[in-house]
């Protein structure tokens, strides 16, 4: 977006993107790749954009040798940093939109430029933005936000229509999320350095050949579905599986954050998963249902942890690892709940209720997501549970509501004893949903977590 800005005010302007190639998740300075190239060059401007404002000893370095530094960013600031002109929504208490995304902090600056200079281009670029709130969680809370996400989906830019055109199966906030953004983020992870290359001069306007791209694009994709799946299986180790998760991976892999992440979902706890180098580092991801940075950095056991504060980098020293453990055993954690719009049993859910996902689908996002129902009082026999496809998915129907459950463990079949003939008594939190097959439309429950028991029947379930 900052490049198709510069572009439009002067289409012979040079602007040269710096990639991040040998470590692909590294953010701003923080890279011996991205200082060492820097330093070779002679002194410019560098504008940094979604990053860096805590690199301070990186810009010190490049600001002795010269370079003028103009940072945009929306991460916390913990140092000051009197390196650059620093433009960042979380330091000042005027700004409301504290969860405004990096993108949306360069096109507030891209505006006023407009304002100062008498142009009229930001306005074109809102859906770069759009894109950016949904792809980095942010907050729906925030009006401004769901304005971004309003305005531009209604003015999505050409550089981006042939990406949502082929990714997207619709324009809610969710087809984003599964089309457009993860096809990025695999691309990103494990393209190569053309890969990177070509999906950045296409998002600018100056690619022929964008079928080719989007090809490759869903190539890799599916490369880091079938790789995330190998980690998983094949390559974690716990190390620590308590109030936190600390597990590590044995090879280096750009995909730790979606590892842990899944791993998150599994346990409903924070994660650690790092990989262990020569130099007795172990580096790698944090995701946490509930903000914990902060109180890693109390410890001072931690090189760094860096990001956001559920879903960072993070750093320690092998050595450490016996005291980070020992402190996670002693830290007062917030108990990591389900939020759920009603808990009942089947009978007592209104058919409207099925509507109602489909009927505001628009509005949905992070922090005003899909309502979810505890439904309780379950009760089947194990021999009505049909797996589908290849065995991920399995499906019963109960009091005439289909439920489905995606992406089941082995585990889970097994306290289902798929395929045998056992009274079983089920507790789910899910979404209501309808269920459209060959033209039958019947009320379904998405199954997003499952408890099984034997089903000892009592004089409660009478009445």
């Amino acid at each position: 977006m900052f490049y198709v800005y510069c572009k439009l005010i002067n289409p012979n302007c040079i602007v040269e993107p710096i990639f991040h190639d040998k470590n692909p998740k590294a953010h701003g300075l923080n890279d011996d790749e991205v200082m060492g190239y820097l330093k070779s060059q002679e002194s410019s401007y560098l504008f940094i954009n979604d990053a860096s404002t805590n690199d301070t000893d990186f810009m010190e370095e490049l600001v002795n040798l010269k370079w003028l530094i103009f940072t945009t960013d929306h991460h916390l600031q913990s140092i000051d940093n009197p390196y650059c002109t620093l433009v960042n929504n979380q330091i000042s208490n005027n700004v409301i939109n504290k969860g405004l995304s990096g993108t949306g902090v360069i096109w507030k600056c891209l505006k006023r430029y407009d304002e100062v200079y008498n142009y009229n281009y930001a306005k074109y670029l809102i859906s770069y933005v759009m894109c950016s709130i949904i792809s980095d969680s942010m907050s729906l809370l925030y009006e401004e936000n769901y304005s971004f996400i309003k305005w531009g989906k209604m003015n999505i830019h050409k550089n981006l229509l042939p990406f949502v055109e082929a990714f997207n199966k619709g324009d809610t906030n969710k087809d984003y999320s599964y089309g457009f953004v993860v096809k990025m983020n695999s691309t990103i992870r494990l393209g190569t350095l053309n890969d990177k290359k070509d999906l950045f001069y296409a998002l600018c306007g100056e690619s022929s050949n964008i079928n080719d791209l989007i090809s490759r694009m869903n190539k890799l994709h599916t490369k880091q579905s079938n790789e995330v799946n190998k980690l998983i299986e094949n390559n974690i180790e716990e190390i620590y599986n308590n109030k936190i998760g600390l597990f590590k991976v044995d090879i280096k892999s750009p995909l730790t954050g979606l590892v842990a992440n899944k791993l998150m979902s599994k346990y409903n706890k924070p994660i650690l998963l790092v990989y262990k180098n020569e130099n007795g580092e172990c580096f790698g991801s944090c995701r946490s249902p509930i903000p914990i940075k902060n109180q890693l950095n109390e410890s001072g056991l931690f090189v760094f942890n860096e990001g956001h504060l559920a879903s960072f980098g993070t750093c320690y020293m092998r050595d450490k690892e016996q005291n980070i453990i020992n402190y996670f055993e002693n830290m007062e954690l917030e108990e990591p709940t389900e939020t759920v719009l009603l808990s009942t049993n089947i009978s007592s859910i209104s058919n409207d209720l099925f509507n109602f996902k489909e009927d505001n689908k628009q509005y949905f996002g992070t922090n005003i997501p899909i309502p979810k129902f505890h439904i309780h009082s379950i009760h089947i026999n194990s021999k009505d549970i049909k797996e589908l496809g290849n065995g991920s998915t399995i499906k019963f129907s109960y009091k005439g509501v289909d439920f489905i459950k995606f992406f089941c463990s082995k585990n889970l079949k097994e306290q289902l004893h798929i395929g045998k003939n056992k009274q079983l008594s089920i507790e789910v939190i899910g979404e209501l949903d309808k269920n459209i097959f060959r033209g039958k439309i019947n009320n379904q429950v998405i199954i997003d977590k499952i408890e099984v028991k034997d089903y000892n029947r009592s004089v409660n379930d009478v009445f």
